[in-house]
């Protein structure tokens, strides 16, 4: 087990490609061993309780997976159109068990901004 990460997410421009990549440590400042989940996935929202998610982005666990990183990417046909303002968002990776365990990563905030030139 490990303790879910705080990280605010920089801006995402609505209308343009969107790509972050996020390095994962533990407690001791070694890079987090993914290497026993087979997926991330995670959602945007304007707030927690919100029942609608504004976006939801492609989550991975990035080879190799014993190096703890993790990427969040949108293409820009899905930023296009989205609401924009500050939101909140959490990840979270699971394995291939049916039901799944799943261990949440992450969670913060990230803005969504207008893109001036279109």
């Amino acid at each position: 087990m490990f303790k879910r990460a705080e990280v605010d997410l920089p801006d995402m421009i609505r209308g343009t490609k969107y790509e972050v990549t996020i390095n994962l440590t533990d407690e001791n400042g070694d890079p987090l061993d993914l290497s026993s989940f087979t997926g991330a996935r995670g959602y945007i929202r304007t707030k927690v309780d919100a029942s609608t998610t504004v976006l939801e982005p492609v989550w991975a666990i990035s080879a190799p997976s014993s190096g703890g990183v993790v990427t969040v990417t949108a293409a820009s046909t899905s930023t296009t159109g989205i609401t924009t303002g500050n939101c909140v968002y959490d990840a979270e990776v699971y394995d291939g068990a049916s039901p799944p365990n799943v261990q949440p990563i992450l969670f913060g905030k990230i803005k969504i901004v207008k893109e001036v030139t279109r």
